[in-house]
């Protein structure tokens, strides 16, 4: 009998882990090497995801596809609660005894046909790697002249926020993040809290307002392959024009609320939003006031709080093969360049999972899926031809100018796309007894597992039930 092929898999986050489940499910023994002590990746105790944090996706699309979350967790799970659904996905899954916690990956490097990891110590002999450790691991702390406190978002956490209650707090940049910890220093401290960026953004809720006036999740109705096709006849300024008019619709233009605030409606741009769910209103009440300025000024506050992003690193992997992905550490809008999200050029036996800004959970998933199957045998690998061509399509996305919030901002397409590499893409047509819910709601994790390896129909049933806006 053959031995099983062995895959070593960097980090322990939700990529990874998905990883290690779908190599069982492919017949291999992944070792997911782990250099913390616990599993999570940024849903981590003490990671980049502060407690109480909330996820911007329901927990109908942050979620894997055969997975359920328990009934009792709320719509927009927060950090603790993502946590749990991960260590609830090992145990179900029995991937803690794959698990190498506490091992800092030091060297990843080709050794004859087969992979070795080097790290506190060599293991040898993988037949393939999976890398899903996140690039945007090293945060980039601006240099700047300011006499006060500086920490970095990353550093936040629920005892930040109420040891600073008495402090000027000023945080600094436009992100996501920087209008949700302006949010939650707010709610606490004495003073107003400055919030500075160099340009302003749609500022979202959790919740969109449906066609009743009742409020749904976002992604519920974000994210609909019938709405999508109807976009694909649109050119890109007439799909600006329709995403403006539906977001003052929505939520008005935040210039209503501050003028620092007041976004450019021209629909030749691409759309840049952030999500928070009362950041406004704090806006509002004067807890909050916006600056909108190119250059740093202080404010007088004694603490400055920089939700500046991470740079890229991935320091395990030689200059050949970051040579190969055209690896770019300073850019942060697409730092690797490859084939569909997953496949370098020339590099084989090399895959990666959740390595693109934004990442989706369902797309990891699909991601992870493709890779044991290639690696496996079960699924054909790519030609040179495909990744050839799929690392030019990267490059154009890379060289995109204005560039957009985000690289894949179609996640249906990519989610579609790699769930036809996988061979799970489910059967679209009016005569299917899940038409209505795959074609005219919200695109799910479950949809990609109705057909193909490793389908679970009665699950993917079982959670679609469960979701109290599906019509």
């Amino acid at each position: 009998m053959p031995m099983k092929k062995r895959i070593a898999i960097i980090g322990a986050g939700p990529a990874g882990l998905v990883s290690a489940k779908s190599c069982l499910e492919a017949g291999m023994e992944p070792v997911i090497f782990e250099k913390s002590s616990q599993i999570g990746g940024i849903w981590g105790e003490g990671s980049t995801a502060w407690d109480g944090m909330h996820t911007n996706l329901s927990r109908w699309s942050c979620m894997f596809s055969d997975f359920p979350w328990d009934n009792m967790v709320q719509t927009f799970p927060t950090q603790r609660e993502v946590l749990d659904y991960l260590n609830a996905y090992a145990d179900h899954f029995d991937l803690r005894p794959y698990l190498q916690l506490d091992f800092e990956v030091k060297n990843v490097f080709r050794n004859g046909c087969k992979w070795d990891v080097r790290g506190t110590r060599q293991i040898s002999n993988y037949d393939g790697v999976i890398v899903a450790s996140g690039f945007f691991s090293r945060p980039v702390l601006p240099d700047l002249e300011f006499d006060g406190e500086i920490i970095h978002s990353s550093q936040c956490s629920r005892d930040t926020f109420s040891n600073h209650g008495n402090k000027r707090v000023m945080v600094l940049g436009g992100s996501f993040s920087g209008y949700e910890l302006a949010s939650e220093f707010a709610r606490v401290s004495y003073h107003p809290v400055y919030h500075q960026f160099r340009h302003p953004v749609w500022i979202l809720k959790r919740h969109f307002m449906n066609a009743s006036r009742q409020p749904v999740p976002n992604d519920i109705l974000s994210y609909i392959r019938g709405m999508r096709d109807i976009g694909l006849s649109l050119n890109s300024v007439e799909k600006n024009s329709r995403r403006i008019g539906f977001l003052k619709a929505q939520f008005g233009n935040p210039g209503d609320v501050h003028e620092d605030l007041k976004v450019n409606e021209c629909p030749n741009n691409p759309i840049f939003a952030a999500i928070s769910d009362d950041y406004l209103d704090l806006v509002k009440a004067g807890k909050i006031i916006p600056v909108r300025s190119e250059n740093f000024d202080g404010k007088d506050a004694g603490l400055l709080v920089c939700a500046t992003g991470y740079a890229a690193s991935l320091p395990y992997l030689s200059d050949a093969v970051k040579y190969a992905l055209d690896f770019s550490k300073d850019n942060c809008f697409m730092p690797l360049i490859l084939h569909d999200t997953v496949w370098p050029n020339d590099v084989k036996g090399l895959a990666f999972v959740g390595m693109y800004r934004g990442p989706f959970f369902a797309v990891m998933e699909l991601q992870a899926r493709w890779a044991a199957g290639v690696m496996a045998g079960e699924i054909p690998a790519p030609s040179q031809t495909e990744i050839f061509a799929g690392v030019k399509a990267a490059h154009a996305l890379r060289n995109t100018w204005p560039q957009p919030q985000f690289p894949y901002a179609d996640y249906i397409g990519l989610a579609d796309k790699l769930a036809g590499h996988v061979g799970c893409m489910p059967d679209i047509f009016p005569q299917e007894a899940f038409y209505d819910l795959l074609y005219n709601q919200a695109v799910m994790p479950w949809h990609y597992r109705l057909k193909g390896r490793h389908a679970n129909k009665d699950m993917a049933q079982k959670i679609a039930q469960q979701n109290p806006f599906l019509k």
